[in-house]
């Protein structure tokens, strides 16, 4: 883990920065405000001025794993009795798709939903 959460609830609008959150992958994210480039992006965040962003341009289904976005870990998530995680996201193309995945050791992956 770069970086844990511990007290909830959670909530992370990265208005203060990474707050890690990372990606090592092929497409780096970034924090924008605004659109990055005309007809690729949201017009802006859904609250305050910021939001993550990773360009589409290197994702295929042969190449995945270009767009991971990891979070912090989260502390003692199987103690809360309904965890729910939210977020607000902007798919430019229908080559495109999202999945958000769980690992209790960091090595197996589910995917939920």
């Amino acid at each position: 883990c770069v970086s844990t959460v511990g007290s909830f609830p959670y909530e992370n609008g990265f208005e203060a920065g990474e707050l890690g959150w990372f990606s090592d992958a092929i497409s780096a994210w970034a924090l924008a405000s605004g659109a990055p480039a005309t007809g690729t992006g949201p017009s802006g965040a859904i609250e305050g001025s910021f939001y993550a962003y990773m360009s589409a341009a290197s994702l295929s289904e042969s190449n995945p794993e270009a767009g991971i976005l990891t979070s912090p870990c989260f502390e003692h998530v199987t103690r809360i009795e309904r965890a729910t995680f939210s977020f607000d996201y902007f798919l430019g193309s229908s080559d495109v798709w999202l999945s958000l995945q769980r690992s209790i050791d960091g090595f197996t992956w589910t995917t939920l939903g």
